[in-house]
């Protein structure tokens, strides 16, 4: 854990902002990017559509597979777009 809290402080000592999206077993990302201090230099908002429709709701539309890589990058887009929104005078990125 020692490593990732060091990764999340350069994170938030970073210019970028984002809002972090996350479903399944990814959403203790959330609470452990959230735990170290400073995260609200880089974290606009963070979601956590889970259930089906939460995440049709969240698209705007039912994927046609709600674990597959085109329904993963429609979120993704969906928090780059809303980051670039909130903020237009940062930087919004995309972690990975």
């Amino acid at each position: 854990m020692t490593d990732q809290i060091e990764i999340i402080k350069k994170i938030h000592n970073s210019p970028f902002r984002f809002v972090i999206v996350s479903s399944g077993g990814g959403t203790n990302a959330i609470s452990n990017i959230l735990k170290v201090p400073g995260a609200s230099q880089s974290v606009l908002e963070a979601h956590v559509p889970y259930a089906k429709e939460s995440i049709d709701h969240y698209l705007l539309k039912e994927p046609d597979h709600y674990c597959s890589l085109d329904t993963t990058l429609s979120i993704a887009a969906k928090a780059y777009s809303a980051a670039k929104k909130i903020d237009q005078s940062s930087h919004p990125g995309i972690f990975t």
